[in-house]
């Protein structure tokens, strides 16, 4: 039904932001390549099991990397918990 669209897609118990890896996997089959998807599979399971999604997952990655600090936006515009 329609209500059921803001729910997340899944295969089954699996992210499906969990099989680009896999995708990439089945575009080009080596064993490089499907370490890399069992890694990045196992890695998606694992902050979808802690309830964060992708795109929160890149903002902690990027505040951690960056810092508090945004020295080329100005003091009136900062945004304080970004």
């Amino acid at each position: 039904m329609w209500r059921d669209t803001m729910k997340p897609l899944r295969l089954f118990i699996i992210d499906a932001w969990a099989l680009v890896p896999a995708l990439i996997f089945l575009l080009y089959w080596s064993f490089t390549t499907l370490v890399i998807a069992l890694v990045g599979i196992i890695f998606f399971g694992v902050i979808g099991w802690f309830g964060v999604n992708i795109v929160a997952t890149m903002r902690i990655l990027r505040r951690w990397l960056v810092g508090p600090l945004r020295p080329a936006v100005p003091r009136d515009r900062k945004r304080r918990f970004v």
